[in-house]
């Protein structure tokens, strides 16, 4: 499946990605990298850097047909939900609205909310049940509250399934030391400090381990189920027995206890009982061991920042004494353009006192030159500066040649020519500017268009990724189409006992097992006959059993769906999986070993596949062997024809070659007994997987099916009671 994870980099969405990398889906990441990081995720995924509620978030649900959508993406401090509540409503609320009406447009399958027990707030039940009172005392909980409403609307509204998981106190690896207690605890603590508790401590909360909460989240995808449930370890711990429990990995410097926070949850514990029995859920990790996990990655984590320190000692230094030339380089291309002003008026008064005779005779105003320079160069501002030193100058320049300055100020000329030097000024600035201004906003359309550009590119790189890999899988995995194709064929065939035997190499080579057998039953037989096993099985593996003793069996009869063990004992099998032919039971396949790391939802769910493909063929030989029924037998008879018995018997004997399933062939002497009387007879003993027929030499025989010589002395006894004489074929067995 295609699973996009938004907020995957962060704590609790890299470990959900981790879970769903592990079973084999493809990963999909947005996260604008707030709180994020990159190396929380290291596994082959495709990544977006984008805010949940940004538009451009429907360019990658468009390129990408997501299969669940999880949405982890939000602002979870309850502190600063207080402080910014538009900041924390614009990302929970608006954010949460863009990714539901993407994923009702883009039909994806199954929405997963994020949701956090802050929405029951502290006067409510204990521990609560998802029906409790919802009285949140933050702006976070009200917002949380408000995302499960929405997620209920767009499942009434646009019929999407949404779940949405009310979680706990969460903790564990790769948690920031300000987002949780237990993180912010070990923090301190590897830092040699003290830590400060708000209240007398005895607060209660429900700690459940981050792994815990990712096995959950997969769980929820993978069940057809729309609602709210509480995700959470199903018990309360209280702040100072945490504190005991970290203190076993070293002392705090200090423990200091302040004034409890304002609308602080006193006391919070979530019922857990409906998640388990929806989803077949349990926090398996306990609260010790996941503090000793997470202590182990803090230590993990302290080594290598000291190990990067002591590699990059001045790295801190040289960072600074960059930033401050960045400043300076900064500030200096500011103000620039006023000290080139002022020093080119300051050299132009010079001349001007200097050559006082030349510079009346000139045939181009020197001042006016600079203006329109100045504000052709940095517009409207710098032209008015240079008006302001072009003042100044003349006025220097009179006093300097001994001319009382004051005959400027009665002078008309000077007023016309000042008015001409501001209006020179203000216009070639004002259209200056406006070329600046328009210059940015092309510059801006241009970087937006090649943002997109880039980001169009990125995709198409993705896509071709994608297609170069399932080019790859098509060709050379192992598992790939092609090869999964030519193990099933060896399934082709018309005869009932070669599918169960042929079965079971399907299913060592693709479930990558040497501990399969294949039961034949009805449903209502009290017992069950082997039909086949692996060759290792072969002396250890019971011929026949009853179903009543095997639980496993009742309960695929019962469920008419896979079975698998939670207490893995030792003979007892792992899996199984009722055997249809078309909707009546007629078996089970049983897996009794394989590797523990291949005990994934994507490994039951192969073998699902691999026993309906099982089924369907072998409700095909079925088929046909009704239809040549009346072909098979002497008429009025279960008595096989030679031609047809002696294909059985070379059927047999391929088995035996290729699958070590044991027969038995019993030629059975008739004296002055018919042959119809006879097979009356061996009829009422004989089992479903056995047959009588006539050979090539027209002998009266039977085959036992699944038998050896020892098993067949007490068929020969039990046919002698009934008045026949039975004996081995010694040429069979002898070619055997």
């Amino acid at each position: 499946m295609k699973v996009l994870i938004t907020g995957g980099y962060g704590f609790i969405g890299s470990h959900v990605a981790d879970k769903f990398h592990r079973e084999g889906h493809s990963i999909f990441i947005i996260d604008n990298l707030t709180s994020g990081l990159k190396s929380n995720f290291i596994h082959k995924h495709r990544f977006y850097e984008l805010n949940v509620e940004d538009p451009k978030c429907e360019e990658v649900f468009e390129s990408n047909s997501f299969d669940i959508v999880i949405h982890m993406a939000a602002q979870n401090d309850e502190t600063y939900s207080q402080k910014y509540s538009y900041h924390d409503t614009k990302i929970n609320v608006l954010g949460l609205m863009n990714m539901l009406s993407l994923s009702t447009k883009y039909k994806v399958k199954k929405f997963i909310f994020a949701s956090s027990a802050s929405v029951y707030g502290d006067d409510t039940d204990f521990p609560c049940t998802e029906s409790s009172p919802k009285k949140p005392v933050s702006v976070l909980g009200t917002n949380k509250l408000l995302g499960e409403y929405y997620c209920s609307q767009w499942r009434n509204l646009n019929q999407i399934e949404t779940i949405s998981l009310r979680i706990s106190n969460v903790y564990g690896p790769r948690q920031v030391a300000t987002s949780g207690v237990v993180s912010a605890f070990f923090d301190k603590q590897n830092k040699g400090k003290g830590i400060t508790v708000y209240g007398d401590g005895e607060q209660l909360r429900d700690f459940v381990y981050v792994e815990d909460v990712a096995d959950a989240f997969y769980k929820a995808a993978n069940i057809k189920y729309s609602g709210v449930l509480n995700l959470s370890a199903g018990m309360s711990t209280s702040i100072n027995h945490l504190i005991q429990l970290i203190e076993k990995y070293g002392e705090f410097k200090f423990v200091q206890h302040l004034e409890a926070k304002p609308n602080e949850v006193k006391k919070s514990q979530l019922d857990n009982a409906l998640i388990t029995r929806i989803l077949d859920w349990i926090p398996v990790t306990s609260l010790e061991e996941g503090i000793e996990k997470t202590h182990n990655y803090f230590v993990h984590v302290a080594s290598q920042k000291h190990e990067n320190e002591a590699v990059e000692p001045g790295k801190t230094k040289k960072g600074f004494e960059n930033l401050l030339k960045i400043l300076f380089k900064h500030n200096e291309r500011k103000w620039l353009p006023y000290v080139e002003n002022a020093i080119a008026f300051f050299i132009l008064t010079l001349f001007s006192i200097k050559n006082a005779q030349m510079f009346t005779k000139l045939p181009v105003d020197l001042n006016l030159l600079l203006i329109i320079i100045f504000s052709i160069v940095y517009g409207s501002r710098q032209g008015i500066f240079a008006f302001a030193f072009s003042f100044i100058s003349m006025i220097a320049v009179f006093i300097a040649t001994n001319r009382d300055p004051m005959v400027l100020m009665y002078s008309t000329d000077f007023y016309i020519v000042l008015a001409f030097y501001v209006f020179v000024a203000f216009i070639i600035g004002y259209i200056k500017d406006n070329l600046v201004r328009e210059n940015a906003d092309k510059y801006e359309t241009i970087h937006i268009l090649n943002e997109k550009i880039d980001f169009i590119t990125n995709l198409y790189h993705d896509m071709r990724s994608v297609r170069d890999e399932l080019q790859s899988q098509i060709v050379n995995s192992e598992d790939s189409f092609g090869k999964i194709f030519s193990i099933i064929q060896e399934l082709d065939t018309l005869k009932p006992e070669e599918v169960f035997a042929k079965a079971i190499t399907v299913l060592e080579k693709l479930m990558k097992t040497q501990g399969v057998a294949i039961y034949r039953f009805s449903e209502t037989s009290k017992y069950a006959r082997l039909m086949a096993c692996s060759s290792g099985m072969n002396d250890t593996i019971v011929k026949s059993i009853k179903i009543e003793d095997y639980s496993e069996i009742v309960s695929v009869i019962v469920k008419k769906d896979l079975y698998v063990s939670r207490e893995l004992a030792v003979g007892r099998p792992i899996m199984v999986m009722p055997v249809f032919d078309h909707t009546k039971i007629v078996g089970s396949i049983l897996i009794y070993k394989t590797d523990f790391e291949r005990l994934t939802l994507s490994y039951q769910n192969y073998f699902r596949v691999i026993t309906d493909l099982v089924s369907s063929t072998l409700s095909k030989a079925y088929a046909y062997d009704a239809a040549i029924e009346s072909d098979k037998y002497i008429q009025g008879t279960n008595i096989l024809r030679p031609v047809i018995f002696n294909e059985m018997i070379e059927s047999k004997k391929s088995l035996k070659k290729k699958h070590q399933l044991n027969y038995v062939l019993l030629r059975i002497l008739l004296n002055e007994i018919s042959q119809l009387h006879a097979a009356e007879k061996v009829g009422s003993i004989i089992r479903d997987t056995d047959f009588m027929g006539i050979d090539q030499e027209s002998n009266f025989s039977l085959v036992l099916g699944n038998t050896n010589e020892k098993e067949a002395e007490f068929v020969i006894e039990r046919l002698a009671k009934l008045g026949l004489k039975a004996e081995l074929c010694e040429e069979v067995t002898a070619d055997e």
